[in-house]
């Protein structure tokens, strides 16, 4: 199986869908062909972020450059890490279970 995320012109997710692949004569035959149509782009992802940084989920907006999905930022005061592509904390998470507290820049 193989999933491809629908891309808008804003680089946004709009779906992700989930396509087989058919095997003819033990050959694996993509059904996959048009990848580019009415101004939508799909673009191949994975569940285990090993096609693209991220799987991609609706809503996350591809970054072409870095291939990669990027979940909307969760607190403006968190930064991109460049090489995961994922968000993090100014301050590192304890490791007991805490919530992210943006008024105090703080896990409480």
């Amino acid at each position: 199986m193989k999933y491809f995320a629908e891309i808008n012109n804003d680089s946004i997710v709009t779906r992700v869908c989930v396509f087989n692949d058919s095997v003819q004569n033990g050959e694996e035959v993509k059904k996959i062909t048009p990848l580019l149509e009415n101004g939508v782009e799909w673009i191949e992802t994975s569940l285990d972020g090993s096609i693209t940084k991220n799987k991609a989920e609706i809503g996350y907006i591809y970054d072409k450059n870095k291939n990669a999905f990027i979940s909307p930022k969760p607190f403006n005061s968190w930064i991109l890490n460049e090489s995961t592509c994922k968000w993090e904390p100014p301050i590192s998470q304890p490791d007991r279970y805490c919530s992210w507290d943006e008024n105090t820049q703080n896990w409480i």
